[in-house]
């Protein structure tokens, strides 16, 4: 709307109409309606190739500025669902990324609402940091990936990174997806798994490889699917499993370690919301379990089973505003979860009370189960690798040795007891350590470093 028309001099208004509408006085008799209804150069709506007239109701696309007839834009189901995207018409609705993101909203009203007067500027600056990990969380392909890692300078192993993926029975799935982690061009500093239904003797078979160290939580007895969980460790971690926060039963089931050897104890813990248990004890033991944990330096991977697009439910809204209370910041807002037939969920995610240090989250393009991975990279500097621990062995167990053990502690039980120097048990560890040395202590201790296959 460029041009100005002043209507004669009984009417005071003036009007911005379309490019090359003139009116001329002579017109004045007509009716209002009419007048500007007459201009040569009128928007067509899109969607019936019809002109839009003046008092008609429009409907402006915020995307792609189509406009159309209100009735002609009659919103779809997927709008209703998603009311952020009421602007959008159905074509870039169709094209777009259906998003959670609850700050973004916040941060429009942050300048014009007065409930946030006075608000500090850090404030500001976190709501902002939390949109801003949001919007830029994306689905990405394995080339997308590593297009990303260039971008942002991300090396190999130089930052801390975690990985998520529901994997719905190791069994099935393990080996697929120890292929597809292979193929990102990362070592992701932790791992985590869940719905692994395997119990934790079993946990041994299941390796990513040699870099990583594993630590699981058995499955629920008797329940063949749907329970268990896994983390795996880079190596160049130092780490110990918290007890107190790593629970098992129908409602929750959680794993939690502390990694020790960076700048600040980092804590990490897989999560899995069995969807049969009971909503309202999951977030009381949740809430329980986030008590135990720092304000910083917190990661908890995990598929909660609470969809972040339909915040209708009474249940994801309090689990929402558990979370968002405890300051904690989901780090993925698009679709994690679809099977045929069905509508995309977002119901596996990261949650972090450190996104100010988050580099870029989303979820990776593999074909393993109808869940997608996520993971996120964190601006926390990785240690350096560890050393190889060097050890002193004392002792040679060889077989020729042990030949002579045998001989020797035989000779000394006998002696001992027909001399009936044998009261204790120590009396017996004593002749039994005496035998050992003689016969496969060595006379110089020897230096080597640690083995985890020869030397665990």
């Amino acid at each position: 709307f460029r041009d100005t028309v002043i209507l004669p001099k009984t009417v005071t208004t003036v009007f911005y109409l379309p490019v090359e509408c003139k009116l001329h006085h002579q017109e004045s008799n007509m009716t209002f309606l009419n007048i500007l209804n007459r201009c040569k150069q009128k928007e067509v709506c899109q969607r019936c190739s019809k002109k839009i007239l003046l008092g008609q109701v429009i409907f402006v696309c915020s995307l792609c500025d189509t406009v159309l007839h209100g009735k002609c834009a009659k919103l779809d189901s997927r709008q209703k669902l998603n009311e952020s995207k009421f602007d959008l018409c159905s074509e870039c609705l169709a094209n777009s990324t259906q998003r959670y993101n609850p700050f973004k909203s916040l941060l429009d009203n942050l300048e014009s609402d007065k409930v946030f007067e006075g608000e500090s500027p850090e404030f500001m600056d976190s709501i902002s940091i939390r949109s801003n990990v949001l919007e830029s969380c994306k689905k990405h392909t394995i080339k997308s990936l590593k297009d990303a890692f260039v971008a942002r300078n991300i090396k190999k192993d130089s930052h801390f990174s975690t990985f998520f993926q529901n994997i719905s029975g190791n069994k099935s799935n393990f080996n697929r997806l120890v292929t597809e982690v292979h193929r990102i061009p990362l070592q992701y500093s932790v791992i985590g798994i869940a719905e692994t239904n395997v119990c934790e003797a079993e946990s041994k078979c299941y390796s990513i490889s040699e870099e990583y160290e594993s630590v699981y939580q058995s499955k629920i007895n008797n329940k063949n699917s749907g329970s268990g969980l896994g983390l795996y460790v880079h190596k160049k971690f130092c780490f110990s499993k918290i007890n107190e926060l790593s629970i098992c039963n129908s409602d929750i089931e959680s794993l939690f370690i502390k990694l020790t050897n960076t700048a600040d104890p980092i804590y990490v813990g897989v999560l899995y919301r069995p969807p049969s248990g009971n909503s309202d004890t999951f977030v009381e033991i949740f809430c329980k379990i986030l008590q135990g944990l720092p304000k910083q330096n917190t990661f908890i991977l995990g598929d909660f089973n609470y969809d972040l697009h339909n915040l209708k439910s009474s249940h994801i809204q309090k689990y929402e505003e558990t979370i968002l209370s405890y300051d904690l910041c989901p780090l993925i807002s698009v679709s994690t979860h679809c099977r045929p037939n069905c509508s995309e969920t977002c119901i596996d995610n990261t949650l972090t009370n450190s996104p100010e240090q988050v580099l870029i989250s989303g979820t990776i393009d593999f074909e393993i189960n109808c869940h997608s991975p996520v993971f996120q990279i964190s601006n926390h500097p990785s240690p350096p690798k560890k050393a190889d621990e060097k050890i002193t062995i004392h002792y040679d167990y060889n077989s020729k040795n042990l030949d002579k053990f045998n001989s020797d502690i035989e000779v000394s039980l006998a002696s001992a007891s027909m001399e009936e120097s044998i009261e204790s048990i120590d009396d017996f560890l004593a002749i039994f350590q005496a035998s050992v040395d003689r016969t496969c202590k060595l006379k110089t201790p020897k230096t080597t470093k640690r083995n985890s296959i020869n030397n665990p």
